[in-house]
């Protein structure tokens, strides 16, 4: 057999040598009988002659568990921390000792407040214990070659998995107990821990993120077209396009005003334009809500859809589809819901039906918001804790942060106070219940009408909030009654509304003309008769003047006869008595 050591160069350094081996190692091919021939300590006296090859130190492979990876990185990576912590729970952790460690975390935060370093933590620890060994095991893992997002994708995975099965598990006790009460919230935590995630969002950068930017205006921010011309108008912003934004919208109008006829036309467009639709009613049956968004889109009259062929009617909801919109019409839905009803039921509701249907809810209208319940009451108008406005302002945000949540414009109507009854200037503090509606909203139009607007069944509208146009500005509609359709009302509408006021006016001034000319008639007939009284009472007043200047010159003349007759009579008695004293 050949000794390989003679083809080494002479002058050869260490790593000639090593090259040269391995190529010998690689090209001599050994029979299973040349070793065997081989002396035992020839082969040992071989091996001492071969220059050792220095194999670089491999090192040594670490078993590492996901709830070490988790615990780990909370420690070094603040972001991870901070997301994890309102997570964090010890009944996710399987390994007890891990449990303990979860446990100390959580009690030293609430302690001081802040998240623990690792060496405080390590020394809160008993000493000698397994928890204190298994944390020291834990920050002396060799983690520098794992990347983050793997690292965040392997918690995220993991936080899924452990509180799903968590939530499912109470959720079967619940239902084994039939206690029913919160299987609501349990459904929304389900929901929460199916799509948890750590995405690392922290804004929009002014000048890296330009491209996102406008891509979320000119995609995510595009509103859903109105069926009213002047909603779209007043709330176009740059592409052509007005309508429902994403957020929380409020018709606000008096009872009976027709609140429901105008979403119910709503949502008859948006279904035409081919977006899905759902029609959430707590106050109507679904079937008559049925009915005003059928005669809607299909042109039968509200007196005839009862008892109109049933083929007939299904295809004409098929073909009426609004000329220039989607290739093919959307899906609505009506659902009647109780009272008691909240934005989690809602919310289900829509999840429901991505579930059965697969199809994605894009505008949801509610019928309506002020008999509607918070999720979780943080006051009540019965007790010193809460008020009305806090109560309305809490059903007001949870909605609107559905809406924020699925990306879909909810709107719903909202009642007027009676100081805005059949008044057509009606804004903001003429709502009913709770002002925080007022200030939760993105979009407040009214619904208001009069007796000459009602005569064409027309309605005065004033946009008295909005985020995505002007505020304050008026427009009038036209309601089609056998239909439940409304549109903007056309030039010769207003023109006839306009003239009727008109010829109101005229017909009032003259009516107040007429009104001044007999109040001047009668002024001065009053007049006439106050001179004509007076006259004869200053006639009066001196005929009785001059009866007692007469009087009184009679009087005195009679006093001045007795006078002259009682001083005769006074010297004849002297004389008598003179005479007699003769």
């Amino acid at each position: 057999m050949a000794d390989f050591r003679k083809n080494k160069p002479k002058n050869a350094g260490q790593a000639s040598a090593d090259i040269d081996i391995t190529q010998e190692s690689t090209n001599t091919q050994l029979s299973q009988s040349d070793q065997i021939e081989l002396p035992k300590i020839e082969q040992v006296a071989r091996l001492e002659q071969v220059p050792q090859v220095t194999q670089p130190t491999k090192p040594l492979f670490q078993s590492i568990s996901r709830e070490e990876v988790i615990i780990r990185r909370m420690f070094d990576d603040s972001v991870i921390q901070n997301k994890l912590l309102k997570h964090l729970d010890p009944d996710l952790f399987d390994d007890d000792i891990h449990k303990s460690l979860c446990t100390a975390i959580i009690k030293t935060h609430k302690k001081y407040n802040r998240f623990p370093q690792a060496e405080e933590l390590s020394i809160a620890l008993p000493d000698n214990s397994a928890e204190k060994n298994r944390f020291a095991k834990i920050m002396n893992l060799k983690l520098k070659s794992v990347e983050r997002n793997f690292v965040i994708d392997v918690i995220e995975n993991y936080f899924r998995e452990k509180k799903t099965e968590n939530i499912l598990g109470s959720a079967a006790e619940a239902i084994h107990e039939r206690n029913f009460e919160n299987i609501s919230s349990l459904i929304k935590d389900l929901q929460e821990s199916v799509n948890f995630s750590l995405y690392m969002d922290i804004g929009l950068n002014l000048v890296n993120d330009v491209d996102e930017a406008l891509r979320r205006l000119n995609e995510t921010h595009k509103p859903i077209p109105s069926a009213i011309d002047d909603i779209r108008s007043w709330t176009m912003q740059g592409n052509g396009i007005g309508g429902w934004y994403i957020g929380l919208s409020v018709f606000m109008g008096m009872p009976n005003v027709g609140k429901t006829i105008f979403l119910c036309n709503e949502a008859a467009f948006s279904f035409q334009n081919g977006y899905n639709v759902l029609y959430v009613t707590l106050e109507m049956r679904e079937e008559h809500i049925w009915e005003r968004i059928a005669v809607n889109v299909t042109d039968i009259p509200l007196d005839k859809i009862r008892s109109s062929n049933e083929d007939n009617v299904k295809q004409l909801l098929k073909d009426r589809k609004i000329l220039g919109s989607k290739s093919k019409q959307g899906s609505l839905y009506v659902r009647g819901l109780d009272s008691t009803t909240t934005a989690l039921d809602i919310e289900n509701h829509i999840n429901e039906i991505e579930m059965a249907d697969g199809v994605k809810i894009d505008i949801c209208f509610i019928d309506y918001i002020q008999i509607m319940k918070p999720i979780a009451r943080k006051g009540s108008i019965n007790n010193k804790n809460g008020s009305l406005y806090t109560f309305g302002k809490e059903i007001a945000e949870q909605l609107r942060d559905l809406a924020l949540k699925r990306e879909i414009p909810i709107i719903t109507p909202s009642q007027l106070n009676r100081d805005g009854y059949s008044n057509t200037s009606a804004d903001m503090k003429n709502t009913a219940g709770s002002a925080g509606l007022n200030d939760t909203a993105d979009f407040i139009v009214t619904i208001t009408t009069d007796p000459y607007l009602e005569k064409y069944h027309m309605y005065l509208h004033t946009i008295i909030k909005s985020r995505f146009g002007p505020k304050m500005v008026t427009f009038l509609t036209e309601c089609d009654i056998m239909h439940m359709r409304v549109r903007s009302a056309s030039n010769e509408m207003r023109k006839r509304y306009s003239e009727t006021q008109i010829n109101e006016t005229i017909q009032i001034s003259n009516f107040n003309k007429r009104s001044n000319e007999t109040y001047e008639s009668v002024v001065k007939d009053k007049e006439t008769l106050d001179a004509e009284k007076k006259e004869k009472e200053k006639d009066r007043i001196n005929k009785i003047k001059q009866d007692f200047i007469r009087r009184e010159a009679e009087n005195n003349k009679n006093i001045g006869k007795k006078d002259e007759t009682d001083e005769k009579n006074h010297i004849l008695d002297t004389m008598d008595n003179d005479q007699a004293q003769l």
